[in-house]
C-alpha cells in the first residue's frame, strides 16, 4: 500500500488525523486536503521526494525545477522546487508557499505558467500573478 485515502466530514477527519499521529508518530505522513479527504502515507512518501528523485535521476539541478500545485499535499513539492506555482483555485496552504499564482485549473493555468515561465522565459516579479 502506498497511500490510504479516507473520505468524511472534516471535523471527524481531524479527529482521525490526531489519532493516527498519536498512534504512528513519524512513521506516517498525514495530510488533510479539500477538507473532506485525509491522505495517509509512509513518512518517506511525498510529492517533494518524488520530484527530487526524478530530478536527480535526470541530472536536473534543483535550481532548474518548477512545480505546479493546488492543494495541501503539494506544499512540500512547491517548497522544494526553485520555482513554485499555485493554481488560481489552490488551497490556502499551496498559495502561501507559491512564488507565483496562475489561472484556475479550468482556465489552462498549468499551461499558462509553463508557457510564460519556461517557454517564453518571462516570469513576473516574485509573488505576482502570471
Amino acid at each position: 500500500m502506498t497511500k490510504l485515502l479516507l473520505l468524511g466530514e472534516p471535523e471527524r477527519l481531524s479527529e482521525v488525523d490526531a489519532a493516527i499521529r498519536e498512534a504512528f508518530g513519524r512513521q506516517v505522513s498525514v495530510v488533510q486536503t479539500e477538507g473532506f479527504l485525509l491522505q495517509i502515507m509512509h513518512a518517506n512518501v511525498s510529492k517533494a521526494r518524488a520530484l527530487r528523485v526524478v530530478a536527480e535521476r535526470l541530472n536536473v539541478a534543483r535550481e532548474r525545477v518548477m512545480a505546479i500545485g493546488d492543494n495541501a499535499n503539494d506544499v512540500g513539492m512547491l517548497r522544494w522546487a526553485a520555482v513554485a506555482v499555485a493554481m488560481g483555485n489552490a488551497a490556502k496552504e499551496a498559495l502561501a508557499v507559491a512564488d507565483y499564482v496562475t489561472d484556475h485549473n479550468d482556465k489552462d493555468g498549468a499551461a499558462n505558467a509553463i508557457r510564460r515561465i519556461i517557454l517564453e522565459g518571462k516570469p513576473p516579479a516574485k509573488n505576482a500573478a502570471l
